[in-house]
């Protein structure tokens, strides 16, 4: 059943990340990447994963700051975590720099 108020979560974690307001890094393990909040909770965002008969997942964990796992949540019930992993890669990974840095090594068109 999906709650309300972790839609709300997901829709402002996007929104934050979309305006460059949440700084995302990587997590350690392929493909998963993390922020902080509030100096006590850790959100990552990991996938895609492949299940059966729903296709690509991705799924945000939020943990406290000693490592107990409050909430999860799966892109099967909140889609948005799709676009979520995608701007927290990019930005995590640094990819929009990396591209500057080498369309300007390529030089003028």
């Amino acid at each position: 059943m999906l709650n309300p108020k972790d839609n709300e979560l997901v829709s402002r974690v996007l929104a934050s990340t979309r305006a460059g307001k949440r700084a995302w890094i990587p997590a350690g393990e392929a493909n998963v990447f993390a922020t902080a909040m509030l100096g006590k909770y850790l959100v990552s965002i990991r996938g895609p994963f492949f299940v059966q008969g729903i296709g690509q997942t991705y799924f945000m964990d939020i943990r406290t700051d000693d490592g107990a796992k409050v909430l999860t949540l799966s892109s099967e019930d909140y889609p948005d975590l799709a676009e979520l992993h995608e701007l927290a890669r990019r930005q995590a990974l640094k990819v929009d720099d990396a591209i500057d840095d080498i369309l300007q090594d390529l030089g003028p068109e």
